[in-house]
């Protein structure tokens, strides 16, 4: 081997170790940089965190106090449909027995119109029956043959 191969093989290794140190370093750089940048992330991550857990306490606060709104609302709601129901069924009753009382009066005018009636059909038959006397028998048509 020639002095001149000796650098030249040199000067390629140097070349290469420099090369090699240069991306090295700047991947070592990138990844000091990222690691940087994921703990400000981190950081940001658990800010956010936290509003969220404060978000959630609100929600669950407002939650709790719509639970009672609405619980007391229910109750009243309730209590009101159960006055209004009886009063209803207060109603009805009178209703009903107010027809029920009407509709006895209308039983006893139709039986009196019964009653009347048959008088009627009676007499009717009665006044038939003279009629027929009166008339006498039929007289028959007789044909001469």
């Amino acid at each position: 081997m020639s002095v001149e191969m000796i650098a030249t093989i040199i000067t390629a290794v140097g070349l290469l170790a420099t090369l090699g140190g240069g991306l090295f370093a700047g991947f070592a750089w990138v990844l000091r940089r990222m690691d940087e940048e994921f703990a400000t992330v981190d950081k940001r991550f658990v800010q956010v965190d936290a509003r969220f857990a404060q978000v959630d306490e609100r929600f669950a606060k407002a939650q709790i106090s719509f639970n009672d709104r609405f619980a007391q609302a229910d109750t009243t709601t309730s209590d009101r449909l159960a006055l209004a129901e009886v009063s209803l069924d207060k109603r009805f009753a009178q209703a009903e027995a107010r027809l029920d009382t009407r509709f006895a009066q209308v039983e006893q005018k139709l039986d009196k119109m019964d009653e009347r009636m048959n008088g009627v059909q009676t007499e009717l038959t009665e006044v038939k029956v003279a009629v027929a006397r009166l008339e006498g028998p039929r007289q028959r048509l007789i044909i001469p043959h």
